[in-house]
């Protein structure tokens, strides 16, 4: 049975402002699987149905809208400076949902409102933007990982826009290494409604096509087309994978993936206890997978030490991940000044395979 969550965030969106279909010519196919969940209460999950993988190119790129709000988050480096990510608003976000809402047929995504963040196994908050997205994008902006990025629960993707940021600023190479997005999430709207057009305002970021205040970006022809040539020159290749975590779910995110270095990052998906067992199941077995081909993989998980009155934290995580053979350091979290419950980062790998290296 699905409970309604509110966590208590203020104003329509998370304020971090103030805290450091068919397949085209080079497009992937779609892929589908039955779910099958994970735990106990499978039979009656509400994520019954298919587990859907396919490409972010011409396609889902075509059905962005005619123009997008966005405001501006700034993300520290490790020089000291920032860069500065455009963000669709959360208004613009529910707009369009409320219009295009007979397209997804997953009715039960009941649009986050005053009285519910969360509704766990139907819709996990993928709309906004959490604390523990903007401290994986901090921590990810100040390391700088090369990588298979695979981002859980991905919902507006802040920590892999920092990424794809970075990436965008290097110089295209004469023979670049083939690096793949796999966005992550529950319900198809999020990707559609806040992913996808987060990658595009990362590109349009970087070009300095936004202004460093808030605004509308026009989607035109143009725009998409140079968005496309940028991420073909770097051989940046971009992916969606909608559906529960299930016993199905690895095996899809690293179909059509090369091998390599394998990137897992994931905010705020421990709160409860029922998403730290489906959730630590997935990352343990993506790495046991990605083993058996001969990548390096590891995980990155921003959360809450603890959530108060629904079970789910830091500890609970820890133990779940020792039980299936993983194993847990903690590489980052809030000071003792700051405010509210302490955040942090836990770095995830299997008990016998070594850290990812960063760059120095």
């Amino acid at each position: 049975m699905s409970h309604v969550f509110k966590f208590g965030f203020g104003g329509e969106d998370i304020d971090i402002g103030e805290d450091p279909i068919e397949q085209q010519d080079g497009e992937h196919p779609t892929t589908e699987l039955p779910i099958r969940p994970k735990g106990k209460e499978a039979a009656a999950s509400p994520q019954a149905g298919l587990l859907k993988k396919y490409g972010l190119g011409e396609t889902a790129l075509s059905q962005l809208p005619s123009s997008i709000s966005y405001n501006i988050i700034q993300v520290p480096t490790r020089k000291g400076e920032y860069i500065e990510l455009g963000r669709r608003e959360y208004f613009d976000i529910r707009a369009q949902w409320l219009a295009e809402q007979p397209m997804y047929t997953d009715a039960s995504l009941a649009f986050p409102s005053a009285t519910h963040d969360v509704v766990p196994e139907v819709y996990e908050g993928g709309l906004k933007t959490w604390e523990g997205s903007f401290d994986l994008a901090c921590y990810l902006s100040t390391h700088l990982y090369y990588f298979l990025d695979f981002m859980l629960g991905c919902g507006t993707a802040l920590p892999s826009l920092t990424l794809l940021y970075h990436l965008l600023s290097t110089p295209p190479e004469e023979d670049p290494p083939r690096r793949t997005f796999v966005f992550g999430d529950l319900n198809p709207a999020v990707i559609d409604l806040a992913t996808l057009p987060n990658l595009v305002l990362t590109y349009a970021s970087q070009r300095g096509l936004i202004p460093h205040n808030p605004g509308d970006l026009d989607i035109d022809p143009s725009l998409v087309s140079s968005f496309k040539h940028a991420l073909e020159e770097r051989n940046i290749d971009l992916q969606a994978v909608v559906g529960g975590w299930c016993s199905d779910y690895a095996s899809l995110a690293l179909w059509d993936t090369l091998p390599g270095t394998v990137l897992l990052l994931a905010a705020e998906t421990i709160y409860s206890l029922s998403s730290t067992r489906a959730f630590t199941e997935t990352v343990v077995d993506i790495m046991h997978r990605s083993k058996k081909r001969g990548d390096v993989a590891q995980a990155l998980v921003a959360a809450k030490k603890v959530y108060f009155g629904v079970g789910g934290g830091v500890d609970e995580f820890l133990k779940e991940l020792d039980e299936r053979g993983g194993k847990g350091t903690l590489v980052w979290e809030t000071g003792e000044k700051a405010r509210g419950v302490t955040r942090c980062i836990v770095e995830t790998k299997l008990k016998d395979r070594s850290f990812l290296q960063t760059e120095e």
